[in-house]
């Protein structure tokens, strides 16, 4: 899988995602369930909509330049 979140990234995305859940849970309203989208992106360091943002962008960076920590492939 192709790394497209840095590890500033995940942190933010997986703070924003416990926030959302907060919130749904505080206003109970299922809207809180969107929390889990950004929890499970910040975990697996994935991004669809940033690979689709990038899609016009030079793709001749090297896998190994990621900034995903070394665990994706």
């Amino acid at each position: 899988m192709i790394c497209t979140l840095s590890k500033k990234g995940r942190i933010i995305r997986g703070i924003l995602g416990v926030a959302i859940i907060a919130a749904g849970v505080h206003f109970q309203s299922w809207w809180g369930a969107l929390g889990a989208v950004f929890i499970l992106g910040a975990v697996l360091s994935f991004c669809p909509i940033d690979g689709l943002c990038r899609s016009g962008k030079d793709k001749s960076e090297p896998e190994s330049d990621k900034k995903c920590g070394g665990h994706c492939k």
